[in-house]
C-alpha cells in the first residue's frame, strides 16, 4: 500500500472520519500531514492558534491544563483512532491546553480548511462531528460528576471498567501505556492515592498488578463495584 493509502487507512480507522464516502475521504487524505514526535516533546502549546485537527495513528498524547505555579492537571490521554483539537477549531480559538507526547507517536494533521468546506457540503458528516463535540461535553461533565461525589477508589475502578470494555471472559489484561502518576492526575488522584487503591484491589481478588499492567480478576465483580455495590471489594 502507498503513503497515500495508509493515510486513507488511518483516517478511516479515527471514529469521526469512519463513515466518510470515498470522494470525502481522499479529499479529506489530500489535506492530512503526518508528523512525528518523540517521546516528551511538546505537539501544542495553550495559546497556539489552531490550524487544523489532530489524529492520533500510533503512540499517546498527553493533554493537560497547567496552573500558574507550573502544576499540571491531566485531562485527557488520546490514543491511537482518538482525535484532539476539534473544539478549538470549530469554534477558532486558540488552545486552551498543552498537548505532548507520552511516547514515540505519530499524527495526522488534517487542515482546517478542507473540514470546513466538507462540514458546508456534507450534512452527514457535520452530525457526526456535532455528535462527536456532544459527547466530548458528555464525557467533560462525567469527570465534573465523578470528581465531585465519588471516592478516589471508584473512580479508579470505572476507569478500569472502562479500560476493559470489550474484553471476552471474566478476565482482562489491561495495559497501562502510560506511568501511573499520569493515569493517577487524569483521575484526580495523587501518585500515592493510586497505589494504594491498587493495592486494596489487589487485596480483594478484583486485580493482579503487573509492572506495566494490570489484570482484572473479575469483570463482573468489577462492573457490580461500578453500580454501587461495595460489598464486591471485600
Amino acid at each position: 500500500m502507498d503513503h497515500y493509502g495508509v493515510v486513507r487507512g488511518r483516517l478511516r480507522a479515527a471514529c469521526l472520519f469512519s463513515e466518510l464516502d470515498v470522494a470525502e475521504l481522499a479529499e479529506i487524505a489530500a489535506a492530512t500531514h503526518e508528523r512525528h514526535f518523540a517521546k516528551d516533546e511538546v505537539v501544542l502549546l495553550k495559546g497556539d492558534c489552531p490550524s487544523g485537527l489532530f489524529v492520533v495513528a500510533s503512540g499517546t498524547i498527553k493533554i493537560v491544563c497547567q496552573s500558574p505555579a507550573g502544576g499540571e492537571k491531566v485531562i485527557d490521554l488520546p490514543g491511537p483512532g482518538q482525535v484532539f483539537g476539534e473544539s478549538s477549531l470549530v469554534l477558532d480559538r486558540p488552545y486552551p491546553f498543552m498537548a505532548s507526547a507520552l511516547a514515540p507517536t505519530c499524527l495526522l494533521h488534517v487542515d482546517g480548511r478542507a473540514l470546513r468546506g466538507l462540514v458546508g457540503r456534507s450534512a452527514g458528516f457535520s452530525r457526526r462531528l456535532l455528535a462527536h463535540l456532544s459527547q466530548r461535553v458528555f464525557a467533560g461533565m462525567r469527570d465534573i460528576e465523578n470528581f465531585r461525589v465519588q471516592a478516589p477508589l471508584e473512580r479508579l475502578v470505572g476507569f478500569l471498567h472502562d479500560q476493559s470494555a470489550g474484553a471476552e471472559g471474566a478476565d482482562a489484561v489491561i495495559f497501562l501505556g502510560v506511568p501511573k502518576h499520569v493515569i493517577a492526575s487524569r483521575l484526580g488522584m495523587t501518585p500515592e492515592s493510586l497505589s494504594r487503591c491498587l493495592r486494596d484491589l489487589a487485596d480483594s481478588g478484583l486485580i493482579e498488578v503487573g509492572w506495566d499492567h494490570v489484570t482484572v480478576l473479575d469483570r463482573t465483580r468489577l462492573a457490580r463495584f461500578t453500580a454501587g455495590d461495595s460489598r464486591c471489594a471485600k
